[in-house]
């Protein structure tokens, strides 16, 4: 026996509203989903779950190489704001987190739900509903959709790199929405030099926006470099040294 129970997912969902949502939302809804009470509890009911936003961060965080990656507390914010616009959640605050009821939760857990229907079926028991968590039509995806700005991340941006900017945003408390993000990544599009450079030269300076790398090459190529230790020369030294070197140069053409 497999340890732990399980979760349903139609397949259906493949057709529905949140196929086309962000990755983040479709990662938070499936968490939601493996998250919710099966039976009724003392405090919970059936669908239900109790968690804050640190709780969903933490819960899906992942690793790139040995950093720790975590969604930020905005993106599971407006997570939540686009699964109530879809009526597929509701919440409830408590001084605990929230309380997330997901709509519909027993029609698609059940898997006598998901048994085929003969006509002999139909006529003794009443067959689903279609109407669901999940099965939205466009008109409401559109709506949803206004709320929230998806767009593919370029090839050569880093992800670790570019969520660490917007973490770095919110730590200046210049958070970027979904317009500023496309906005950053036109303005990068058109900088000269590595795209991950440029965004980790803001991630050290903490700025807000996107810049030419500063200095990169001219401080290697026109700044003299003078030891610590070093002495120089005086005139005289220096006559000398011109001097010994035409002695040199005599010699060798003769």
């Amino acid at each position: 026996m497999i340890k732990g129970g399980y979760y349903l997912k139609a397949r259906k969902i493949q057709e529905s509203a949140i196929a086309r949502m962000p990755p983040h939302v479709r990662e938070i809804w499936d968490w939601l989903l493996m998250k919710a009470m099966f039976t009724d509890g003392i405090h919970l009911q059936r669908g239900q779950v109790l968690a804050s936003y640190d709780d969903i961060r933490e819960g899906l965080h992942w690793f790139v190489g040995w950093r720790k990656m975590m969604y930020s507390k905005w993106d599971c914010e407006k997570a939540m704001k686009v699964l109530m616009k879809a009526t597929m959640i509701t919440t409830q605050k408590t001084t605990r987190g929230l309380i997330i009821t997901i709509l519909n939760y027993s029609e698609y857990q059940d898997p006598k739900n998901y048994e085929s229907h003969t006509e002999s079926h139909r006529k003794a028991t009443r067959k689903p509903q279609t109407t669901d968590t999940i099965d939205k039509n466009d008109k409401n995806y559109k709506n949803v959709n206004t709320n929230i700005e998806d767009f593919v991340l370029p090839q050569n941006i880093k992800p670790e790199t570019w969520s660490a900017y917007l973490e770095m945003r919110k730590v200046i408390k210049k958070p970027a929405t979904p317009t500023a993000q496309k906005l950053v990544l036109k303005k990068l599009a058109t900088l000269p030099g590595d795209p991950n450079l440029i965004l980790e030269q803001s991630i050290q300076n903490s700025w807000q926006g996107v810049f030419e790398l500063k200095g990169v090459t001219n401080v290697i190529t026109t700044k003299e470099y003078i030891p610590d230790n070093y002495q120089r020369p005086t005139d005289d030294q220096v006559k000398r040294n011109i001097e010994r070197a035409n002695e040199i140069v005599k010699k060798l053409t003769g």
